[in-house]
């Protein structure tokens, strides 16, 4: 069985529906969510509904400076564990 410890996630459009549901069973599952939402504010919003280890991002995967800057959060914050060139 694999052990979720330290495990990390980023979720894309986390504030509403799929995307909402998936960030909530990580969170369940003992996962560290990153809930990438256009809007901070409703990404917010939705990290106080799922509590735990949620926490949110400000992220527009359709806008190049938007995900730039959610990249250089993570290299100044080691949130992910990902590679971007």
């Amino acid at each position: 069985m694999q052990n979720n410890e330290n495990k990390v996630a980023l979720v894309s459009g986390a504030n509403t529906g799929v995307g909402f549901q998936i960030a909530k069973a990580l969170v369940e599952n003992g996962y560290i969510v990153y809930l990438g939402s256009r809007d901070l504010k409703k990404g917010e919003a939705a990290t106080e509904k799922l509590g735990g280890s949620a926490k949110a991002i400000q992220l527009d995967i359709t806008n190049s400076d938007s995900i730039n800057s959610a990249v250089n959060c993570r290299k100044r914050t080691r949130l992910f564990d990902f590679t971007s060139e």
